[in-house]
């Protein structure tokens, strides 16, 4: 795994979420932005209810670089991510309502 990113979110029922990219074998077709969910921020699971990965290889380049922001006032979880391919794209993903359960509809 590589660029982790962390993000607390004391009102959401899963405590603190953990963004990640797998890179097995350094094949960036495979570096897709993973979603996770834990309490205590040792053990990890697959964020209940999220595609995992959260977004898909697209056509051209690679997914990298998950960035993760609550917004406690407004309960939405927010997932930036770079897409690399003849330029940089950056891409957002966000939960309405920061319900893991909600993740799909990204």
């Amino acid at each position: 795994m590589v660029h982790p990113d962390h993000a607390l979110s004391p009102a959401w029922p899963f405590g603190q979420q953990l963004a990640i990219t797998p890179y097995p074998n350094g094949n960036a077709a495979l570096e897709n932005p993973s979603l996770f969910s834990g309490r205590h921020g040792t053990d990890w699971i697959v964020a209940p209810g999220a595609p995992n990965p959260v977004v898909s290889a697209p056509n051209a380049g690679h997914l990298s670089d998950p960035d993760l922001v609550y917004l406690e006032d407004r309960r939405e979880l927010y997932l930036y991510y770079r897409q690399a391919a003849s330029r940089n794209f950056v891409w957002l993903k966000a939960s309405p309502d920061g319900s893991a359960g909600r993740l799909p509809s990204w």
